[in-house]
């Protein structure tokens, strides 16, 4: 099978992952965009008992998963003119993904804290962001077309310019006739529908977790929460393939009226950072993969984000095609 060509577009950060087991969980269901919360004692000392450094990104994550899976990848990302960017890219480029139109910005390079977080519940994680140059993503036409894409993996957009950049990816890959992959950000999600809705009717797989799925869709809910009913919400918006990942219940996909449902896959977590990128990225990439079977594509989107959540950060995990093959 011939080399799929991929461009991932989002974010590069350097990310900082503290373990503490000093938080508590909080219920906060009256609030359908903020379920649960995550409190430390105010003006108190909190113990890390252990740290890990290491990168992510939207796009840093989904090309290094896509690179490992076998296939020729570009990214269209931003790192600063310092240490932490060239870190960033020479980690790309150890990779074999193409970083030929990386965006080098005066700002400094884009920076992750996360606290990871376990409770009786599972594992999960808060991520403060610190986006720094990645608000100076930019999308160059010229090499879009010299690229070639045969996919377009879309992940989170930050910046005040981002409508902008979605606006003139949207319309590069409608030229190009790329497919393209959206995981939307949080910029993305919190503008809502109206600003979203043309570019949903152009996605041809759309990946969120069932949060961000409640998140966008609060005026339609209506008290819905159930992740059947959620997809086929948002099938009013997308025609394409919709994935939503509900944590440890599973995942779900829809395709035209079809629901496929695949279980976790039960190992031993590390941290939770970078599931959702390895997820959707392998999904995308399984689906060209195994001749378009949704129960193929969730069930190797799903081993390969276990592996993902079983190492620590969000690239040390991720398998290369030959292993997951194995693994299926």
């Amino acid at each position: 099978m011939p080399k799929l060509s991929f461009l991932t577009i989002g974010g590069a950060t350097q990310d900082i992952t503290f373990h503490s087991p000093e938080g508590v969980l909080i219920d906060n269901k009256k609030d359908p965009t903020k379920q649960k919360l995550l409190g430390f004692e105010f003006g108190a000392k909190i113990n890390i008992s252990d740290v890990n450094f290491s990168f992510g990104g939207g796009a840093a994550n989904t090309a290094i998963s896509l690179a490992r899976l076998g296939n020729k990848v570009s990214v269209f990302t931003a790192v600063g003119q310092d240490l932490t960017g060239r870190a960033i890219v020479s980690n790309l480029k150890k990779e074999k993904v193409n970083v030929k139109n990386v965006s080098l910005s005066e700002l400094a390079s884009g920076l992750s804290f996360i606290v990871a977080h376990k409770s009786p519940a599972g594992e999960d994680h808060v991520l403060f962001t610190f986006r720094g140059a990645n608000e100076d993503l930019k999308i160059d036409a010229r090499a879009w077309e010299q690229i070639k894409p045969d996919w377009v993996y879309l992940a989170s957009l930050s910046g005040k310019n981002w409508l902008t950049v979605l606006t003139k990816i949207f319309a590069l890959r409608q030229k190009s006739e790329s497919y393209l992959a959206w995981n939307p950000g949080n910029l993305q999600l919190r503008a809502g529908l109206a600003k979203l809705k043309s570019y949903l009717a152009l996605t041809d797989v759309l990946i969120l977790n069932k949060d961000e799925v409640i998140e966008l869709l609060v005026p339609q809910l209506k008290g819905v929460a159930n992740p059947r009913k959620l997809l086929l919400l948002l099938k009013n918006y997308c025609p394409g393939i919709l994935v939503i990942t509900d944590g440890i219940n599973g995942a779900y996909a829809l395709r035209d009226q079809e629901i496929f449902f695949q279980p976790v896959v039960t190992i031993k977590k590390k941290d939770t950072i970078g599931v959702g990128d390895a997820f959707g990225s392998t999904f995308v990439w399984a689906l060209n993969h195994f001749n378009k079977d949704i129960n193929l594509a969730l069930q190797a989107a799903m081993i390969n984000s276990a592996s993902v959540v079983s190492a620590p950060g969000a690239q040390a995990g991720l398998l290369s095609q030959k292993e997951l093959l194995a693994e299926m």
